[in-house]
């Protein structure tokens, strides 16, 4: 006969920190993104990627497109943060969610990567980098709602 065993009071508080806690960096991952979006749209929608041959449009100015770049490899330290603190709780569904938000930002990062370095030529990374976006948002805020099952 097994017996199951309920957690101990000092365990489930240990549980609601790690979740609040994770909560918090999902929040802020998710405000940061949304950030990051708008930057993009600014270098992206508005300006033109220097070098992609359109001499009726200004270039990006270096420091917006800087910036952008600056902030999505933040964003990717923050992911891989709130990744090694979803593995520290040891809950499946955290780890689930902070590693989909990790594998999202680094497919943004990387298409917009290759989208620079086309020179905007390749439409495709940008639609990739927007989806990588869309799906850390989704994640990300998929977290903030969770509510633990127990």
């Amino acid at each position: 006969m097994t017996t199951i065993e309920r957690p101990t009071t000092g365990t489930v508080a240990l549980q609601s920190q790690h979740d609040a806690r994770l909560r918090a960096w999902c929040a802020i991952l998710l405000g940061t993104l949304l950030l990051q979006v708008l930057l993009g749209a600014a270098n992206v929608s508005w300006l033109d990627v220097p070098g992609a041959g359109d001499s009726t449009s200004e270039p990006t100015p270096p420091w917006l497109l800087a910036t952008h770049a600056w902030l999505g490899t933040a964003i990717v330290v923050g992911a891989i943060a709130v990744l090694v603190l979803a593995i520290r709780s040891h809950d499946r569904a955290w780890i689930v969610i902070t590693v989909t938000g990790l594998v999202s930002v680094v497919v943004a990062l990387a298409s917009g990567d290759l989208f620079v370095r086309s020179h905007g030529e390749l439409e495709a990374a940008s639609m990739a980098m927007a989806g990588g976006a869309v799906v850390a948002l989704a994640a990300y805020a998929g977290g903030i709602s969770r509510r633990r099952s127990s």
